[in-house]
């Protein structure tokens, strides 16, 4: 009944506004005939002598002043200037309104996102563009890699002054597992070398996972195209991508592990950088833990996320449980097989000035490790 009456509403103020129009075409209409068809349709005299004027109530005019073709142009010229578009507008002879009316002719002709690449240009649209989720269609078929300063201090060996430290991810596109890490006071090829050797073989102490995958994701940081990094992937015969720069999408759940690793971890321990300050903006003095102790901990809280904590992207499952549940073979590496990988090779100068190719084992900061 609502819709019914809704309907014959519009009907009549239709009928009203033309009968009128009509009339005022033929000679003026009387303000009281105005007034009291205005009461009749339920608007104000005003709406009333505006719809007469264009014949229908349900016909609505222009709304403001519209950007034409040339503004637009200048828009984008002159980066989102919209002071310089109507300086140069009148320069040229056009008929423009003040700044303000033009910069709201702006608005109304362009999109949010077409106003800021008018500003930022490409920036815009990457910032702004919606990236397709990719997803890997069995397990080990890429493993994302990354290196992240961790934000909390903790001391070193012999030092006086807290430090924060690096650490080198290695995770599984498809169960989001965890499957090689090392932490390090900076990052180097070695710590890639160490996470990678975890990554690829099979240690019963934190779980039956891990093994070679087909393809190895990882940004353009110098660490990883190291020389070495380049023959022990080529020795594995894995396919490694390095992404575009400036696109920390293509590896986005390392990226968005890194964030995890922040909240549940982190926040809890003391050193922690995003913690109560002083009014000089220092850290609040608190104990801080030794790099051996935090290695421990951090051992600690993979283990946990990779048998124990539900993830939200694999409905509530644990990354283990995603990593068994799919029966696609993974080649492991055994460690003898492996221990190559744990040599890094540099070059320094010697005597003479003469090149010597040094070899030197790098050891992954893991807690079994440090016993």
């Amino acid at each position: 009944m609502a819709e019914i009456a809704s309907v014959s509403e519009l009907e009549l103020r239709r009928m009203i506004v033309q009968r009128l129009a009509a009339a005022h075409a033929t000679g003026p209409l009387g303000c009281r005939v105005v007034r009291d068809a205005a009461v009749a349709c339920g608007v104000s005299e005003r709406t009333m002598w505006r719809w007469i004027a264009r014949g229908d109530p349900l016909v609505r005019g222009s709304r403001g002043v519209l950007a034409s073709e040339r503004a637009v142009e200048l828009l984008l010229q002159w980066r989102g200037n919209i002071a310089a578009v109507h300086r140069q507008l009148l320069a040229e002879g056009e008929t423009v309104p003040c700044r303000q009316t033009l910069g709201r002719a702006f608005e109304r002709a362009l999109s949010p996102i077409e106003r800021d690449f008018a500003r930022r240009g490409d920036p815009a649209l990457r910032d702004r563009a919606v990236y397709l989720r990719h997803e890997a269609r069995f397990r080990g078929e890429c493993y994302e890699a990354d290196h992240k300063q961790l934000s909390i201090e903790v001391l070193a060996p012999r030092a006086q002054r807290p430090r924060r430290p690096w650490v080198t991810l290695f995770e599984d596109q498809f169960s989001r597992l965890i499957v090689g890490w090392a932490i390090s006071l900076r990052p180097t090829q070695a710590e890639v070398l160490a996470a990678l050797r975890m990554a690829v073989t099979v240690d019963p102490e934190r779980g039956e996972f891990g093994g070679v995958p087909v393809m190895l994701r990882w940004d353009r940081g110098l660490e990883f195209a190291a020389n070495s990094i380049e023959q022990a992937t080529l020795a594995l015969g894995c396919v490694s991508r390095r992404t575009a720069a400036y696109s920390p999408w293509k590896k986005g759940k390392v990226e968005r592990l890194n964030r995890t690793l922040e909240q549940q971890l982190l926040r809890g321990l003391p050193g922690f950088t995003g913690g109560a300050r002083d009014a000089r903006g220092r850290l609040v003095e608190q104990e801080r833990w030794t790099l051996a102790r935090f290695v421990v901990a951090f051992a600690d809280w993979v283990a946990a996320y990779n048998t124990s904590y539900p993830h939200a992207a694999l409905a509530g499952r644990t990354p283990l449980e995603v990593w068994h549940s799919d029966p696609t073979p993974v080649r492991a590496l055994e460690h003898d097989e492996a221990r190559w990988m744990l040599l890094a090779r540099t070059r320094v100068l010697g005597p003479r000035g003469r090149e010597i190719q040094v070899k030197f084992a790098v050891q992954a900061a893991s807690p079994w490790r440090l016993a």
